[in-house]
């Protein structure tokens, strides 16, 4: 897999939900177990990010922190509130040359797959002050990716996401 590791964000502070997303129970098993289930039949090297080398930057400081604690040279970013991701997407994203970002209505999010190349525009744009995924996204000019369901890159974000993926499970 052209030495490419994943990297699952799991340091945010969950805000909108009020409790660590990682930890909910979906089914039986937490959000964050069914990220690493999908890594780990992917047969992908996993580091889990629960507290972030570079604080207060969003999303940014997780890719960052990622960088620093990885020495593969492409990089697979996830969060660990994606419990619908399934393998074999997580396989062709880890195959693939290309950098990649998942693209919806709503714009570019997770997951998302960068080279060592990109480290300084990410550095570069925490520093600007700018730490959306959008405007990296914008800086980089990704290829966009969209799951053939588009439930599988839902984020439960709230406790009506929650809800929903209950629902869907």
């Amino acid at each position: 897999m052209n030495n490419v590791e994943a990297i699952i964000l799991a340091g945010g502070k969950s805000t909108r939900m009020g409790t660590d997303k990682g930890e909910l129970l979906l089914g039986e098993k937490t959000l964050l177990e069914h990220v690493e289930g999908a890594l780990a039949s992917a047969g992908l090297r996993v580091h889990l990010i629960e507290e972030d080398l570079v604080p207060a930057c969003g999303p940014l400081s997780g890719i960052v922190t990622g960088f620093m604690i990885s020495d593969a040279t492409r990089l697979l970013f996830l969060s660990c509130d994606m419990p619908f991701v399934k393998t074999e997407t997580i396989s062709r994203l880890a195959n693939s040359t290309d950098l990649l970002f998942a693209h919806s209505e709503s714009g570019f999010g997770f997951p998302l797959v960068l080279t060592r190349e990109e480290e300084p525009e990410v550095r570069s744009q925490i520093e600007s002050g700018h730490r959306s995924i959008q405007a990296l996204a914008n800086r980089i000019n990704p290829t966009p990716f969209s799951p053939s369901n588009p439930d599988e890159f839902f984020n439960v974000n709230t406790p009506a996401d929650l809800d929903r993926a209950r629902q869907l499970l």
